[in-house]
């Protein structure tokens, strides 16, 4: 048990203090002032304590080296590991973290410590063999060495029952894996691509009497005197023009909608990416899987309401236009028709003017509620949400201002060696 009162005297100004603080936690061979004793070894301004403090480790370690054999074993029953192969590698940037977990724990940022002790164990699972890191791990957890353990194989098995609690409003925030964000970018994505094919094959079969009156209208002749004559074409023949023309359509829709799905997916990942690295610079206590989560379902919602509320005006106003206008066929000289509509209306329609304010309005909803759903992400408030916003907007300007220049160098200095090729050869 962590005595509070040994720990605040590590702060103190009195030396003698503070070596009485330090021989108190070796004396008392626990393995949770170990921590606290190496903040003493790399802060404190006196170079005996700083020796003190790495003896006092190693008294510690030796102490609870000889008692792991029952007394820690005990209250979980937890049967003693296998070391497994780990590179080298792993192992120094899992001893690191374990020593960054160790100062955030001392600042009281218990939850940003615990998550970095769990990737620290998913990279080195030998840390629990390690009598040092092993306290280490139940000092920056707050429990005994098995339990913490416990917890964390626990938290790899189920990575959906990780969760932390919010600064802002003390509630539970589940923290979101990446499977779960690219799930969501992939049902974003499929919406988007369906969408489009469903918009074709609706305006298909809404277009198609008018296609078909065009299609059976397409034949003319030109008499020996010069007159041009329109022909009708038989209704088979017609079909099967009209047919083969919507199936190339119906391909070049299925293309599109696809390229359409990835490009929306990758923008949608981009800009994520830009307001994950605004929020953190103001100070946001998020991940960038949280925010897809947050946010792209959203995306797929907003594209839903637009795609339905756009097919519902679009049909009024269609038939509001066919309504007010004729198809007229002109026959010039040289024997080509050409189709035109003629119209009679003059000015916008209601629908038109009622549907263009409710669109607003639908914006204005969806900007406040995506700016809600940032602060959520990121444990902040809507004013800092928007915040991340605008400077997101900025950051994509800049790399897209960045990329354009990149591009137009680049096709400059081809073109220039191209230029110069042309002249060395025409010497």
């Amino acid at each position: 048990m962590v005595d509070k009162q040994l720990v605040h005297l590590l702060d103190s100004s009195d030396v003698s203090e503070r070596e009485r603080a330090i021989k108190a936690m070796a004396r008392s061979g626990d393995p949770a002032y170990i921590s606290y004793l190496n903040v003493v070894i790399k802060t404190d301004p006196d170079s005996n304590l700083r020796t003190l403090a790495s003896k006092a480790i190693k008294y510690i370690n030796q102490q609870s080296g000889h008692a792991a054999g029952h007394a820690d074993e005990a209250p979980s029953g937890r049967t003693t590991p296998k070391r497994v192969e780990v590179s080298a590698a792993n192992e120094r940037r899992a001893t690191s973290m374990l020593d960054r977990a160790m100062e955030l724990s001392t600042r009281r940022e218990d939850e940003e410590a615990r998550d970095l002790v769990l990737k620290a164990y998913k990279l080195d699972p030998n840390i629990q063999l390690d009598a040092y890191k092993r306290g280490l791990v139940g000092a920056v957890m707050g429990m005994g060495p098995n339990e913490a353990f416990d917890i964390l194989d626990d938290l790899i098995a189920n990575p959906h029952k990780i969760k932390r609690k919010s600064k802002r409003t003390g509630g539970e925030i589940e923290e979101v894996s990446w499977g779960t964000a690219l799930l969501d970018l992939a049902i974003y994505g499929a919406v988007v691509g369906v969408s489009l094919i469903i918009a074709f094959f609706l305006l298909v079969q809404f277009a198609r009497p008018t296609l078909q009156e065009i299609a059976q209208s397409s034949a003319y002749s030109v008499t020996s005197n010069g007159e041009v004559s329109i022909e009708n074409v038989d209704p088979e023949t017609a079909a099967l023009i009209l047919n083969g023309f919507l199936g190339a359509g119906a391909v070049i829709t299925v293309v599109y909608a696809l390229v359409t799905a990835i490009m929306n997916v990758i923008g949608a990942f981009i800009f994520s990416v830009f307001i994950h690295f605004a929020a953190k610079i103001i100070g946001g206590d998020g991940t960038l899987p949280r925010l897809i989560n947050k946010t792209v379902p959203l995306y797929t919602i907003g594209y839903i309401v637009g795609f339905i509320f756009m097919a519902l005006v679009t049909v009024v106003a269609i038939n509001d236009t066919v309504a007010n206008t004729e198809i007229q066929q002109v026959v010039a000289d040289n024997g080509s028709v050409t189709f035109f509509a003629e119209s009679d209306m003059e000015e916008p329609s209601p629908v038109i003017m009622a549907a263009s304010l409710v669109g607003a309005v639908l914006s204005f909803v969806f900007f406040i509620v995506f700016i809600g759903r940032i602060a959520a992400a990121y444990d902040f408030g809507w004013l800092r949400g928007c915040i991340a916003y605008i400077l997101s907007q900025i950051f994509a300007t800049i790399a897209a201002c960045g990329c354009a220049f990149v591009m137009t160098t680049f096709f400059a200095s081809m073109l220039a060696s191209f230029l110069n090729n042309m002249a060395m050869a025409s010497m």
